[in-house]
């Protein structure tokens, strides 16, 4: 009896042992660096930022991290994908990090984006364009805060510059050029720039931008023959 006792006795260390380990169920934190609440033009940088080694995705819908897409760009802890094509409403992104033990924090992101104004120009009749006055079309891709600027220059004359007065006609401004006579051909090239109704300012000339003067008359005949046949 007393051997079985000796068997089932508890052995204690003579030195004791310290054993210690962190636990951590922390998400990484996140902070968006872009884009702002409103974004002018068709293309931004989804960029964001981690306060430890992580991994991030993203989608336009809140799915799970594994379903989402991950950023085209890393350097360090900032993530960064390039946003293009944009049109002009409201956007939605989920944005998602996990870190080293795999907690994952989420950030939703919200912005607006407008897109300044451009207009497409169209001529009375084709370039190249005689000695005259014609008529032009500026045909805006969205309503305008007021008339816009637009002047023409020549590229064969750096010192040439006139400007165009437009009027309104329904969703159009419509003006006239003037092409004097010339000696040799030459093309001319349309600057535009406008205000949209949120004060975003936009040049950009998508159609008939520039066009084509020829003034130069046709040679007169010096030597005329009458062939009977």
């Amino acid at each position: 009896h007393w051997q079985k006792q000796q068997q089932h006795q508890i052995h204690i260390m003579p030195d004791s042992l310290l054993v210690s380990f962190i636990i951590d169920t922390i998400s990484p934190v996140m902070l968006l660096e872009s884009p702002q609440l409103i974004v002018v033009g068709e293309n931004t940088d989804l960029k964001l930022s981690v306060n430890e080694e992580s991994t991030c995705r993203f989608d336009k819908l809140d799915k799970s991290y594994e379903s989402m897409s991950s950023f085209d760009l890393k350097a360090g802890n900032v993530f960064t994908e390039r946003l293009y094509e944009l049109e002009e409403k409201a956007y939605e992104y989920y944005l998602k990090c996990k870190d080293k033990v795999g907690n994952i924090g989420t950030l939703k992101v919200s912005f607006e984006v407008q897109i300044p104004p451009k207009v497409e120009i169209t001529y009375e009749r084709n370039s190249p364009l005689p000695k005259g006055t014609f008529q032009i079309t500026l045909i805006p891709s969205k309503e305008l805060k007021e008339t816009p600027k637009l002047y023409y220059t020549y590229t064969d004359d750096k010192d040439f510059k006139r400007d165009v007065n437009l009027e309104k006609e329904g969703d159009e401004y419509i003006g006239y050029i003037i092409i004097e006579d010339q000696t040799l051909p030459r093309s001319g090239v349309f600057n535009f720039l406008g205000y949209d109704l949120h004060g975003n300012s936009g040049n950009e000339i998508t159609e008939g931008s520039a066009f084509l003067v020829d003034t130069i008359k046709p040679n007169v005949p010096t030597d005329v023959q009458i062939m009977a046949t």
